[in-house]
């Protein structure tokens, strides 16, 4: 990780930093995350007065530490274990690293990857850097792949994900996400020595980094004294010995203890089984409740460690008041249930783990001691908060609190909102994802999927949780205005934190790449070979990718990028980093959208690559068509991309038409030095906020639909052309740089109108008629610039032309110029040409600027606006309407004293030989006007 360097460091002066250290850790608290294993809502007493339910399981020391915290009516976290775990530890959604599924426990670095990245900064990394020694104990479910050692030199050549490399100086706990509840009873004994066995993620082990770096690692599964013991009680025991260990010392600890209770398997194992408190229940629900008991009696274990370290009786060494506790659960109630009922109690919440419904998402959560006030111990805080805060929270009881712009970091300090001191809402919006299924929760509201395969729109649901709790009355589909703008403003959320989520990396629990349709690679090549259109390849999500005999479902009309793999394209393939290419062929291609991301919204990615080199025989097209497409920027920022990179090397062209809507979350770029004819037909449009287009590179690119992005658009390089119904009526900014083309000479509307609110600017060529309305602005651009209309250029009235004049430059040109080829026609009562200077210049006698170049011009400037000049001097604006110049004079005493200011020419019709050899030659391939 990024700062194991730092951490060899501060270890190297611990011994002789001890009195600093010990009044560091004064000022630090020791952090406790406890975390049980699906257990339900409604299963702890201190949940009573929020679910209106009693509890039939006896939890008597977490609800005494309930009264000395806060706990959260509305603690949401991931619908499942090892994404919850990955959020709780990292402070961020776990899918900012694609970690959406509970994976497979794969352990070997030949296996493919799954869990958390060890590059990942964890609570117990960032805690380490704090001065604090770490220790997790329990369930580890975060990924156990090992290092990757080379077999010659025996170095270690990559890191695994395992404890010890996630900033864990001590680990007591086993890989798996479950596992037998007595020790050494159901697994071989024979297999502790092979590394390559899957027991090793099953085993009970202690894995301790040593002072000099080096991993003391044992499997203690059959060491006497653990055999047939119950695990839940190893894990206490080991937490209270940590505890001990740690107490006196003068670094403060972090201890991460995971109970697998009362995960399955549900049996009769517990030494609490027979305890009378749970005389009145049978079957499953006595296993859970059993389970609870035993897993709250460790706990109270471990409270009485913390009031008394060296159980002496002595309390005066208690460290109890400088310890954060905190406790959550990992997702909602498992399902599961017998002739006597279920094994857990959600209480008044629909659905169970695996569910986006409050059932599946919402958990008992509190936090206890330091950072929590005493006047708000024993309260229940009521707005929505979430796993992925326990990390900023610890943090910041460290005194190092994150910044806000941290990256990676979704989560937030709590202690501000529990304490009082904060009244808004920690959070704007939470999302929950989980393949397909999803839950976006803003304030009471909450919209929400619960279907898995084939997510659309129509599916899903609204509910108000705070009046409608158990999630039944679905407010889609009333015709409340309220409700349609909150649906939409919940779909916006969504897609505002999917931008930001990595696809899934690893496989669901039970599959492997071949039966769960995923795919690594991001990079994907359309065949048009293939004989399908559809991108989707007439694929079926119900059904698995491939049958029994390798036969796929659907055409796999797809090639992973710089390989011979054919692919499908899934949904889940709709994300922020993926990249289409279509290529050029002999043959005429249509390419249909019929696919959606996962959520069921528009299909997302970052570029669309056109490439191939095309030497057909007869000109060919290829139509890419269908769904829309939303452009974001990839995961590490880089922003989204139309790459024309294809080329036609003989004499037939190959045409792509894009025929889909483009939809920009974030800017837009078109580029390449393609050659090939690239016809946007569809509409280019905002997600929401302003986006705007910029055309780069050699390339020609032309659009013919109703564009209504509000961004800007900048043409840097290349042909940007406008043709038959094309518009680009809400762009502010149209800025042609020097080189670059606007060609709007093809368009069914006599060219473009620039129209009110709009700036036409820069320094290129403009092809075509351009007629600049009433509240439009022209300014040539890059200070000085000149700007080429190569067709009329019709200036109504309330339109400004926009000048600026410099000193002596290095360019040919010291002062903004328009130069138009035709007719320069000063609409109705014309336009205003202001003129104004830039930085440092002062104008003199003598001064002559060609402003404007035409062949002819009609009609007068409601007004021109010129600089203040010097005393004695005048502007001269006779020229004006015959040679687009103005010049600076001295002033002629008039009768009375007054001085000539500007002179106003009205001309009904001026012709004038051009000067066909401007700075840079731009027009002298036009013709001259006599």
């Amino acid at each position: 990780m990024n700062q194991r360097l730092l951490l060899f460091a501060l270890a190297a002066v611990a011994a002789w930093c001890v009195g600093a250290s010990q009044t560091y850790a004064q000022s630090k608290p020791n952090v406790i995350v406890i975390v049980a294993d699906d257990a339900g809502y409604a299963d702890f007493g201190f949940m009573n007065g929020i679910t209106g339910q009693t509890s039939e399981i006896p939890t008597p020391n977490l609800d005494a530490l309930a009264r000395q915290g806060v706990t959260f009516s509305r603690g949401y976290v991931a619908a499942n274990c090892q994404p919850t775990r990955a959020a709780l530890v990292t402070g961020g959604y776990q899918q900012r690293f694609g970690n959406e599924h509970v994976g497979n426990n794969h352990f070997l670095p030949s296996q493919t990857f799954e869990g958390v990245p060890q590059a990942t900064d964890t609570i117990w990394d960032r805690l380490k850097v704090q001065g604090y020694t770490t220790g997790a104990i329990g369930k580890w479910h975060l990924g156990s792949i090992a290092n990757t050692v080379d077999p010659v030199s025996g170095q270690v050549t990559q890191l695994g994900n395992r404890p010890e490399n996630q900033g864990i100086d001590e680990f007591y706990g086993h890989y798996h996400g479950s596992r037998d509840y007595i020790l050494g009873r159901s697994y071989n004994e024979n297999q502790v020595d092979n590394p390559t066995s899957a027991l090793q993620v099953r085993y009970m082990r202690e894995t301790v980094v040593q002072a000099d770096g080096t991993v003391a690692d044992k499997v203690v599964e059959f060491d006497p004294g653990r055999d047939d013991q119950y695990i839940t009680e190893t894990f206490g025991d080991y937490a209270v010995d940590f505890i001990k260990d740690k107490a006196g010392e003068a670094e403060p600890f972090m201890l991460y203890q995971a109970f697998t209770a009362p995960h399955k398997p549900w049996t009769d194992d517990s030494p609490d089984f027979n305890d009378p408190r749970l005389d009145g229940l049978q079957g499953v629900r006595k296993e859970v409740a059993s389970m609870m008991l035993t897993m709250d009696n460790e706990i109270g274990r471990m409270m009485a460690t913390l009031d008394d370290p060296n159980g002496d009786g002595d309390f005066s060494d208690s460290i109890r008041d400088n310890t954060m506790i905190v406790f959550v659960n990992d997702n909602g109630g498992v399902s599961g249930k017998d002739e006597f009922g279920n094994g857990t109690n959600n209480g008044p919440l629909d659905g169970v783990k695996g569910s986006p419904k409050e059932g599946g998402i919402r958990v008992p959560f509190m936090i206890a001691g330091a950072g929590v006030d005493a006047s708000v111990q024993g309260t229940v805080y009521d707005k929505p908060v979430h796993g992925i805060d326990i990390l900023p929270t610890a943090l910041a009881a460290a005194g190092a609190p994150l910044s806000p712009d941290e990256p990676n970091i979704d989560g937030v300090n709590l202690l501000p909102f529990i304490n009082g001191e904060d009244t808004s809402n920690p959070h704007g919006v939470l999302v929950h994802r989980w393949r397909g299924t999803f839950a976006v929760i803003k304030d009471d509201w909450k919209l929400v999927n619960t279907n898995n395969i084939g997510a659309r729109e129509d599916r899903y649901r609204l509910y108000n949780v705070n009046d409608d709790i158990g999630e039944q009355i679905n407010r889609i589909g009333s015709s409340n205005p309220e409700h349609v703008a909150l649906i939409a403003e919940l779909k916006r959320d969504l897609t505002d934190h999917e931008v930001f989520f990595d696809k899934p990396r690893y496989a669901i629990l039970a599959n492997t790449l071949e039966t769960e349709p995923l795919n690594l690679n991001d990079h994907f090549v359309f065949n048009p070979g293939a004989g399908v259109s559809d991108w989707s390849g007439g694929f079926d999500e119900s059904q698995d990718p491939y049958d029994g005999t390798n036969t796929p479902n659907g055409v796999l009309n797809w090639i992973e990028a710089g390989t011979t793999n054919w692919k499908h394209v899934y949904r889940s393939d709709a994300f922020a980093g993926a990249v289409l290419e279509f290529g050029t062929a002999d043959m005429d291609y249509v390419s249909n959208n019929d696919m959606l991301r996962k959520t069921g919204l528009e299909f997302m990615m970052n570029k669309m690559v056109l490439s191939g080199d095309f030497v057909g025989p007869q000109n060919q097209a290829g139509t890419i068509q269908g769904n829309e497409v939303l452009f974001t920027n990839d995961l590490n920022g880089v922003a989204p991309e139309i790459a024309i990179d294809a080329m036609s090397s003989g004499e037939n062209d190959f045409t792509y038409n894009i025929d889909l809507n483009l939809v920009m979350y974030d800017d837009l770029s078109i580029t390449g030095d393609g050659d090939v004819v690239v016809n946007i037909n569809s509409q280019i449009r905002d997600y929401y906020d302003p986006r705007g287009l910029t055309k780069s590179g050699a390339s020609k690119v032309t659009l013919t639909g109703n564009n209504t992005y509000s961004g800007n658009t900048s043409i840097t390089g290349g042909t940007l052309a406008i043709s038959g119904d094309g518009l680009l009526s809400n762009t502010p900014i149209i800025d042609v740089a020097d080189g670059a083309v606007l060609d709007v000479s093809e368009t069914n509307f006599g060219g473009m109108v620039i129209g009110s609110g709009q700036l036409l600017s820069g320094s290129g060529l403009v092809i075509g008629d351009i007629t600049a309305a009433t509240g439009s602005t022209i300014s040539p651009g890059n200070s000085p610039g000149v700007l080429s209309i190569m067709g009329d250029f019709v200036v109504e009235t309330g339109s400004v032309l926009a000048l600026e004049l410099y000193p002596d430059v290095t360019s040919e040109v010291d002062h903004d110029m328009i130069v138009v080829s035709d007719n320069l026609v000063l609409s109705g009562g014309g336009g205003d040409l202001v003129v104004s200077l830039g930085a440092d210049f002062t104008l003199a006698a003598g001064d002559v600027f060609d402003i404007l170049d035409f062949a002819s011009m009609v009609g007068e400037f409601n007004m021109v606006n010129l600089p203040a000049l010097d005393s004695g001097l005048v502007w001269d604006v006779s020229s004006l309407s015959t040679n687009g110049s103005i010049s600076v004079v001295s002033a002629v005493p008039e009768p009375g004293g007054a001085s000539l200011l500007w002179v106003s020419v009205c001309v009904v019709a001026v012709r004038r030989r051009r000067n066909a050899t401007l700075a840079d030659g731009r027009f002298h391939y036009l013709r001259v006007s006599e």
